[in-house]
């Protein structure tokens, strides 16, 4: 949950969830021996931390998390390897409105692929 609203949500959640004390405080936490995690979890918030570090690297204000990395690293701890195909974007698109030219139904239309009608079947036209 916490990685989806990371995802989605904006720079101002970004900014509560690297916080340092956050990071310390709650997944740092998560993963010591103390509480012996399973290897699935311990694995899933390294990456966490490793993505976040590697996001939010250039944003002063949200280097609390790299930091806590860096830290980590310097301590001995290995991170798992990142699946490169398997990470989203951290940092989403913001969402635009249309404007009110492509907005209208005929702007829609203009948009929509054409399409076969005279067999029935609505399949996008192949362009050749």
């Amino acid at each position: 949950v916490l990685e989806t609203c990371v995802k989605n949500c904006g720079h101002r959640f970004h900014v509560l969830v690297a916080n340092r004390d956050f990071i310390d405080g709650v997944l740092v936490k998560i993963i010591s021996p103390k509480t012996n995690p399973p290897t699935i979890v311990q694995d899933k918030v390294l990456a966490l931390i490793q993505a976040w570090a590697d996001a939010f690297r250039s944003s002063p204000d949200l280097t609390g998390v790299v930091h806590i990395y860096e830290e980590l690293k310097r301590k001995g701890i290995e991170f798992p390897m990142a699946d490169l195909d398997a990470l989203s974007p951290i940092h989403t698109p913001q969402r635009v409105r249309p404007n009110t030219h492509t907005g209208t139904y005929e702007g829609m239309l203009q948009r929509v692929p054409h399409t076969h009608t005279h067999t029935g079947v609505h399949a996008p036209m192949v362009m050749r």
